[in-house]
């Protein structure tokens, strides 16, 4: 099948060099990729010119953006879909403060935020705190999070000497 259309913003606007995915819609055990992947042009437009047939779930994602909500179609063989319209959204702003086990600030550590139940991470896989512990995570897809502080690399080492499960 054939599917085009356009990513914009919540006021209509084109986003330029959006990643849109086609997923395979039937897996029970989440959505599974099935390798059709594009970017928008300039215009905000995309055409996957070859998607397989079946139940199809289509989102675009962005750097600047959180994920557009999933777009869900039941394509056959030689079909063409036109003019489906993605809609990325601002999403959410997760702030924090993280302290070392003495209470001191946790300045230049780096944080996971984890979207809960899916595995995936959010917010970049780049956070890290600032001087005075500060992070911030962007562009959050709704939902809940776990915040992970990574150990420093003394806290690595001693753990790989322990036995610990880091190696």
């Amino acid at each position: 099948a054939r599917v085009e259309g356009q990513v914009v913003d919540l006021q209509g606007n084109p986003i330029r060099g959006a990643e849109i995915r086609a997923r395979d819609g039937s897996s029970q055990r989440g959505w599974r990729r099935d390798g059709s992947e594009v970017r928008s042009n300039e215009e905000g437009r995309f055409v996957f010119e070859s998607v397989e047939a079946g139940t199809r779930e289509i989102t675009a994602n962005h750097d600047e953006w959180a994920q557009s909500p999933p777009l869900g179609l039941e394509l056959v063989p030689g079909q063409v879909v036109e003019n489906i319209e993605l809609v990325l959204r601002e999403g959410g702003t997760l702030t924090g403060e993280a302290f070392a086990n003495d209470g001191s600030p946790a300045a230049g550590r780096g944080i996971q935020v984890v979207s809960v139940g899916s595995g995936l991470f959010g917010g970049g896989s780049n956070i890290v705190t600032d001087a005075a512990g500060r992070f911030e995570a962007k562009h959050l897809d709704p939902g809940g999070y776990q915040v992970i502080l990574e150990p420093t690399t003394e806290q690595t080492l001693e753990l790989q000497e322990k036995g610990g499960g880091m190696q």
